[in-house]
């Protein structure tokens, strides 16, 4: 693995944003504001395919590829996750999660994926790296906001010792958010970057840990999403990718009204805050 986790960071950014540049869904413009929200799905069943490779100090330890598919069934939303390739032992079944959705937020995503070399739940990995907390109002190019909290393992790396040793039951052990900002968008395109750092100073080279991510939304879904967690205490990376495969069409255009509200909802955001708020349903 690369003595600098500074320059492997710059080469995965790089890389990504060489890849969505490439992609046929690629056309930025420079509106001057625009509003990000998820929407629920239609009729139509979304199907992605997602990647997921596991490095220990450079060398592949684990892959697996998998098929994600979210329906809209009954007046609520179903995820349905199954390997299609790799060393998995998970493969054999399907991993199902009944799924909330908000403009802002969609859910259950892991809490700890910042912080994590390998996958876990792999719907809850999907979710957290591919459908990023969207701010409440709307924002320009280059605004920021606060994205969702971590939790878990996330903040007992933030008291690990020199060893690596983690500090599971310290309630002063807090890990900060994630950190989302608008690189670019255009009409029904927007590119949002992720960024997560355990020690250091934002953007340092002297992280333990330092996790960027990419994704490319259009309609109100990810159309390609891109991770990579590198740990410089585990000498270890993770690398995620999430592209859209299937050919549901565009939603409408929002009506006059909705037009209306979205403003109004704008208005009564604060937006000096930059914050992403997104609340879960209580259950």
């Amino acid at each position: 693995m690369p003595s600098s986790l500074a320059r492997v960071a710059r080469v995965s950014v790089a890389t990504i944003v060489v890849a969505l540049a490439a992609s046929r869904w690629w056309s930025p413009t420079d509106p001057r504001t625009v509003a990000l929200r998820w929407r629920e799905p239609a009729a139509c069943t979304e199907r992605y395919r997602v990647e997921a490779a596991t490095f220990v100090r450079g060398e592949r330890r684990a892959a697996s590829t998998w098929t994600l598919t979210i329906a809209a069934l009954d007046g609520r939303a179903e995820a349905r996750m199954v390997a299609i390739a790799g060393d998995d032992e998970r493969r054999a079944a399907a991993q199902v999660r009944e799924l909330w959705i908000e403009a802002g937020g969609v859910g259950p995503a892991a809490p700890d994926l910042a912080c994590r070399v390998e996958l876990g739940d792999p719907v809850e990995d999907a979710l957290a790296f591919a459908w990023p907390a969207l701010p409440a109002g709307e924002v320009a190019i280059g605004d920021a906001w606060t994205g969702r909290a971590v939790a878990g393992r996330c903040h007992a790396w933030a008291c690990a010792d020199a060893e690596g040793r983690l500090r599971r039951d310290d309630p002063s052990c807090r890990a900060g958010p994630w950190r989302e900002r608008l690189l670019s968008a255009g009409p029904s395109r927007a590119l949002v970057r992720g960024r997560w750092q355990l020690g250091g100073d934002p953007g340092s080279s002297g992280a333990a840990i330092l996790t960027s991510r990419l994704v490319l939304i259009a309609d109100g879904r990810p159309l390609r999403a891109i991770l990579a967690v590198d740990s410089q205490v585990s000498d270890a990376r993770l690398e995620l990718e999430l592209e859209r495969i299937d050919d549901c069409p565009a939603p409408p255009e929002p009506s006059a009204l909705a037009r209306v509200r979205e403003r109004v909802r704008a208005r009564l955001w604060d937006p000096a805050g930059r914050r992403g708020k997104t609340r879960r349903p209580h259950t």
